[in-house]
């Protein structure tokens, strides 16, 4: 039973205005024995302080909008734990891979609390409108915000 591995080793729990924030089963695969919080349950999140690289992702078909959202652990040093990654929403495999593939270059500056780093799940949001071909438009994918 993983629950209790959770609660014995990392539970963390904060309270802010009644909201409890907890780590939920499925975080299970990212504790690895040592205390892991939720972005809610720390007093200065992990921040991303370099630009993220390329992501190496092409479209196929003409299908104009792909979403990827993954959460991983980043570490006390501001690195990303690259042993459990968890695709948690994709709309095409190879853009939740592509995003994945870039995580071991990223750096954070890692999560607080009580004015010491501790590792914290973080989770990364990619949208990618493919361009269609016409109207003197690029084809390929660009970034968007929502697409």
């Amino acid at each position: 039973m993983l629950l209790p591995i959770i609660n014995a080793v990392a539970l963390a729990i904060a309270s802010s205005g009644g909201f409890k924030c907890e780590l939920y089963r499925s975080d299970s695969a990212f504790v690895a024995g040592k205390p892991l919080y939720r972005r809610c349950a720390v007093d200065k999140p992990a921040l991303r302080i370099d630009e993220p690289t390329g992501i190496n992702f092409r479209p196929i078909g003409n299908r104009g909008c792909y979403k990827a959202t993954i959460e991983f652990v980043v570490d006390e040093n501001g690195m990303v734990e690259t042993d459990h990654v968890r695709i948690v929403l994709s709309t095409a495999p190879d853009l939740a891979q592509a995003v994945i593939n870039t995580l071991p270059q990223s750096r954070y500056r890692p999560a607080q609390k009580a004015g010491v780093a501790v590792r914290q799940i973080e989770r990364m949001e990619v949208a990618v409108m493919a361009r269609m071909p016409g109207a003197g438009r690029p084809v390929g994918p660009t970034a968007t915000l929502g697409c």
